[in-house]
């Protein structure tokens, strides 16, 4: 129920303004990357997969339908509407998360050979559909202002998945593409060792919960994300006119645009949230 004052959890400081803005963004953009990823997977699958093929179109259409409704309620919506909506939305990222892992089972055991499903691609999808349905929980909690040690983890979570697409990338490019190629693997190395900087980190908390190291921390991973932001988008707009050899599909090029975008927009968050001087709330 809501607080007096608006207010949707008194003692967190959400109003219910806050927490539908964010519930629906993240329903929006989280909803059709998992959508996608419905597509992606199918697309791996032999001809033969017939029943994981059925489960996957199933998935598309599940989240067509949840992006759909996500954009037929806006910021003034009634809370408890939407605070039922991401307990649906996210009983549906559950159910994806383990298509995704029966999948990824499938593949290490050997059971689909002559799949295109690399299984640290079909990994790295289920580490974000757990991401979202953890995010929907979180909302309902009133989880939403970024603390210190969010701004850690969240950095943790996607230097990780910008490692995974520079690998793909890498892997997915024709290799007679070889600046191309050589390009991916470099910045699958630096996004590495910014992974790996960013788990030190966070092994050392609370002490390295310090305004001026997270400040650094978050300024340096943008300056990454930026560089590699522009190399998908010139990757995408090349495969988009079909100007380089690759196996990616251009929905895939864009997809993974979107959310090296969305990583930056997280990062920006962060920096204002720590520079506002209340690092602590």
């Amino acid at each position: 129920m809501i607080g007096d004052g608006g207010y949707l959890h008194p003692d967190t400081g959400v109003t219910s303004g806050m927490f539908v803005e964010r519930s629906l963004n993240e329903i929006r953009f989280w909803g059709r990357i998992m959508k996608e990823h419905s597509l992606f997977l199918r697309l791996g699958f032999r001809a033969e997969d017939t029943q994981l093929i059925q489960e996957a179109n199933q998935f598309y259409q599940t989240f067509e339908q949840i992006e759909q409704a996500a954009y037929s309620f806006n910021n003034q919506t009634d809370p408890e509407q939407i605070r039922r909506f991401n307990t649906e939305v996210q009983l549906a990222a559950t159910n994806i998360f383990l298509f995704k892992r029966k999948i990824l089972g499938l593949i290490l055991t050997c059971k689909m050979p002559g799949a295109n499903n690399f299984p640290l691609l079909v990994d790295h999808t289920s580490r974000e559909a757990n991401y979202f349905r953890k995010r929907l929980i979180e909302l309902n909690e009133g989880k939403l202002k970024p603390l210190p040690d969010a701004i850690i983890k969240e950095n943790v979570f996607f230097l990780r998945i910008m490692a995974d697409h520079a690998k793909f990338i890498g892997h997915l490019l024709d290799p007679s593409e070889r600046k191309l190629v050589d390009m991916a693997r470099n910045f699958s190395n630096d996004f590495d060792q910014l992974m790996y900087q960013a788990i030190d980190l966070e092994s050392m908390r609370p002490q390295s919960q310090t305004v001026p190291l997270l400040d650094q921390f978050l300024d340096q991973n943008r300056v990454s994300v930026s560089s590699l932001r522009d190399f998908k988008k010139t990757a995408r707009d090349l495969i988009e006119q079909c100007k380089i050899k690759s196996i990616i599909h251009p929905l895939l090029a864009d997809h993974v645009y979107r959310e090296a975008d969305r990583f930056l927009e997280i990062i920006d968050m962060f920096d204002a949230h720590l520079t506002s001087g209340n690092p602590q709330t």
